[in-house]
């Protein structure tokens, strides 16, 4: 659901008509963008579930790690071939050694935390997911080698990346549900209505953001920049509203939640990280197609409906080719071959009879 959200807004921001001309239906689904930050959530509650069930650190990392690179390599591979193909814009604007460590870079999931160009455009938010898997592990070991709790310090550890792209901050939402400190969150009447908590959060943080972006200026361009200023309410409406958005689906309440069990939602669920990824790349030969066809100067102000109705289709069925075969496929060998060669290696040394 939240990979749709993204899904409309880019198509609404792909620089064709607006739907039926209408600047003001465009500025109400321009704060779908923000389906990015309930991923976030909804990453930091999966974390903590699989912190909960590895038997190891390094079954950690190895579970998060297959979950995300086989899909972005292919995806930043695919982007670097059609920019070569075309010959326009970055990667191709890059040569030799430069193209190839940018391209190395990028299928590291590295852009955003190195000064190096992105390439898949939605693969940005996988920057800050590897933060927080290398914090995972590190509280891992601690627990299991020596039996320390370093949740609070890692939090700690966490905020300068929070502050400084305060779009993580809903990463916290997600482990407070997962942790059951959601709970302190929930409002009687609206504790069982997901969708008005769901409208409440991109209001709030609509009105945060477009703060943010348009008064905020370095060094006050972080999360503390908002601290002194009123608009930090409505900073705090979103992060409440986003941990009770989640905390109540989690609960299985309200007709939201029986959508979400439903066969279409579960199946959507399940391509919704190739989705995620693959959706703009197809969005952008299918646009380049209409173009080429001339459809789109045919279609004036449904332009954006036509490039939906086109765009959506192939998405899923790539995302859904995406799925069985980087996802499950590929996730499947390259875990099952790493967790054999963990064991043998954490397999003791046994002295020869003599």
């Amino acid at each position: 659901m939240f990979a749709f959200l993204v899904f409309v807004f880019h198509v609404q921001n792909s620089g064709l008509t607006p739907l039926f001309g209408s600047e003001r239906l465009s500025s109400l689904l321009a704060p779908l963008v923000f389906g990015v930050e309930l991923f976030f959530a909804l990453s930091g509650f999966v974390i903590v579930g699989t912190l909960a069930r590895a038997s190891r650190p390094w079954f950690f990392l190895i579970d998060r790690l297959t979950r995300i690179y086989p899909v972005l390599w292919v995806g930043v591979l695919t982007v670097v071939a059609l920019s070569l193909l075309s010959g326009r814009e970055a990667p191709a604007t890059y040569q030799g050694w430069t193209l190839a460590l940018y391209t190395l870079a990028n299928m590291a999931g590295l852009p955003n935390l190195i000064p190096v160009p992105l390439f898949l455009a939605p693969a940005w938010t996988l920057s800050y997911e590897l933060c927080f898997y290398i914090l995972g592990s590190i509280y891992l070991v601690a627990r299991r080698r020596w039996a320390m709790n370093l949740f609070p310090l890692l939090l700690i550890l966490s905020l300068p990346i929070i502050n400084t792209h305060p779009r993580t901050l809903f990463f916290l939402s997600g482990i407070l549900v997962a942790t059951r400190y959601g709970r302190f969150l929930r409002i009687p009447g609206i504790e069982k209505m997901p969708a008005l908590a769901l409208l409440v959060f991109l209001w709030s943080w609509s009105s945060a953001w477009t703060y943010y972006i348009e008064a905020l200026e370095p060094p006050s361009y972080t999360l503390v920049g908002w601290m002194a200023d009123p608009h930090i309410l409505y900073v705090v409406i979103a992060f409440a509203s986003a941990t009770l958005f989640l905390d109540a689906l989690v609960r299985g309440a309200g007709w939201e939640s029986t959508f979400l069990r439903s066969q279409v939602a579960l199946y959507f669920g399940t391509i919704s990280y190739s989705f995620y990824l693959w959706h703009p790349v197809v969005m952008a030969l299918v646009k380049a197609g209409l173009k080429g066809t001339g459809l789109l100067a045919i279609a004036g102000s449904l332009s954006q409906l036509l490039l939906f109705v086109a765009a959506l289709p192939p998405s899923i069925v790539v995302s859904h080719a995406s799925q069985r075969w980087l996802e499950r496929d590929l996730t499947h060998f390259i875990r099952s071959k790493l967790r054999r060669e963990a064991n043998v290696s954490a397999r003791p040394v046994r002295a020869e009879a003599t």
